[in-house]
């Protein structure tokens, strides 16, 4: 990607790496100057007594972090939303259906992987700083298509470049980039085109390590055909919800989110009324 020099930022989180290994080295040379005289404890004893002084409740943090997800979760049923967010167009119709008809969930149940708050967090702070040192155009440009009512938000726009930023795990790269990530930046670039009369014709997806040690950039192409696909489920989806109905069970058939997804349960239900019916 042209007069965006990525580099320098991945100069930049080493050089902040190293500083904290240099000053964690300083503090552990001070620390070895000054003998301690310890009394003599077995291990199972310093234990004890750790967990008796902690002045941090790990299992307390964690509820507090889930706390937070219930809270945005709860917040975000109050919101009126007239029009589908592009992360929605990426997910499964019959789940966007039953979060907008408000079908209930097992709360009891939800967020149990209470670091995902932090993870998030991460993310926000990682979009801010690569929005504030490189020298975009435009950042968190919100654009919304009246026809099919869907609205969304651009990371950043360069030129006639759209820059989708996105944090992952090490671990979970697999050389290239994702396709719900590059469909997201189809959608975005087709709707500032048709729209808003820009002349996009190219997506680079910046992927920040959360290790903070790695950046991987891919240049990809618009696809009108894509987008349009996409942008006509809206309108279903936004049918199915004026005349409250959730769209057919084989509409979100082998879908990886299905296994953690929090309105499992009736979609379950649905698929045994059906095959019961098929029965008779």
């Amino acid at each position: 990607m042209k007069n965006v020099d990525f580099s320098d930022l991945l100069k930049i989180l080493e050089q902040e790496e190293t500083n904290i290994k240099q000053n964690q080295e300083k503090r552990g040379q001070s620390q070895k100057e000054i003998p301690l005289a310890l009394p003599s404890l077995s291990t199972n004893h310093l234990q004890t007594q750790e967990e008796k002084i902690s002045g941090f409740n790990i299992k307390e943090f964690e509820n507090l972090l889930r706390n937070q997800l219930l809270t945005e979760h709860r917040q975000s049923l109050k919101w009126d939303r007239p029009n589908l967010s592009v992360t929605e167009l990426l997910s499964c119709e019959r789940k966007i259906c039953y979060s907008r008809l408000k079908y209930e969930i097992d709360e009891s149940s939800e967020f149990r992987f209470a670091y995902l708050y932090l993870i998030n967090k991460v993310g926000q702070e990682v979009h801010s700083i690569v929005q504030k040192l490189c020298k975009f155009d435009e950042t968190e440009k919100t654009v919304i298509d009246p026809k099919y009512k869907v609205k969304g938000r651009v990371d950043a726009i360069k030129g006639n470049t759209l820059v989708e930023i996105k944090t992952m795990d090490s671990d979970k790269w697999t050389g290239t980039y994702k396709p719900e990530h590059y469909n997201q930046g189809i959608i975005y670039s087709h709707i500032l085109n048709t729209v808003y009369n820009y002349k996009i014709n190219n997506i680079t997806i910046v992927y920040v390590f959360r290790d903070l040690r790695t950046i991987h950039v891919r240049d990809l192409e618009p696809n009108s055909n894509v987008a349009e696909s996409f942008l006509k489920k809206a309108l279903l989806i936004h049918h199915c919800i004026d005349t409250k109905n959730i769209p057919p069970v084989e509409f979100n058939k082998n879908l990886e989110e299905c296994t953690f997804c929090s309105y499992k349960k009736y979609c379950q239900k649905n698929e045994q009324n059906q095959k019961h019916i098929d029965l008779l």
